[in-house]
């Protein structure tokens, strides 16, 4: 369920209690913290009041409020600025052999984050994305079978759901921002598809598009009946207007 127990904490408190016999000084990072539970959130607050000797504690969470305000008193807080997507990109180019042109258009998609970039990457997403794309825009021209049908692809695969309707969302983001400011979409290697439909498209539609695919999206971190939720927002998603013409 994603979370981080006490018996994981107390396995953890267990280890650093005995000491680094080789490495001058230990270094132990919570990835996640939000994810702590109240009782194993508990169970860590001894070892930040008292830290091991030669040991540090480091604790990453999105904000501050994700955490206990009884660790957030015990911590030094170090913020973190968010990269460029120029700079992951460049780091993709240099880090992982990917082409400048394919770098580009996944720093934008993976909102410059370098962890993310690279899960879209290894995923192949950039593909993925344009059958995504060529799926939505077919909708409204489709039977409801398959409209039915293109829900249950989307849901075959839960671990890449989410990316999956978030790509969605970015897509009709940039058909509603292209037309007051071309050089803010985050697609720019499908600019002349996004000026294309967005012709004539309605922005509050778009607007509303985008919400029921963010409602979607929480309903299935909320452990929703996935089929269910597919099924009720392609079906919403059909009063989509900028449909391939």
């Amino acid at each position: 369920d994603g979370l981080i127990r006490i018996a994981q904490v107390r396995q953890l408190c267990e280890t650093l209690s005995l000491k680094p016999y080789e490495a001058r000084q230990r270094v132990v990072i919570i990835a996640g913290a939000q994810a702590l539970n109240p009782e194993a959130g508990n169970a860590l607050l001894k070892v930040l009041e008292e830290p091991p000797e030669r040991t540090l504690l480091i604790l990453t969470a999105r904000q501050r409020s994700d955490l206990l305000p009884t660790i957030v008193s015990r911590c030094q807080h170090v913020r973190f600025g968010p990269l460029s997507a120029s700079h992951v990109a460049e780091l993709l180019t240099t880090s992982k052999d990917v082409t400048p042109e394919t770098a580009a258009i996944i720093g934008e998609l993976s909102h410059a984050s370098f962890t993310r970039s690279c899960k879209l990457h290894q995923g192949n997403w950039i593909a993925r994305r344009d059958w995504l794309i060529d799926g939505l825009m077919k909708l409204p021209s489709q039977s409801v079978t398959l409209q039915l049908a293109w829900a249950a692809q989307l849901g075959q695969n839960r671990a890449l759901l989410a990316d999956a309707l978030e790509v969605l969302q970015i897509w009709l983001r940039d058909l509603a921002v292209f037309g007051h400011n071309p050089t803010k979409i985050i697609n720019k290697d499908l600019t002349d598809k996004i000026q294309y439909a967005s012709q004539g498209a309605d922005t509050g539609k778009l607007t509303a598009s985008i919400q029921v695919l963010a409602q979607a999206q929480k309903k299935i971190e909320a452990r929703a009946n996935i089929r269910l939720t597919l099924e009720a927002m392609v079906l919403q998603l059909t009063n989509f207007s900028a449909a391939e013409r």
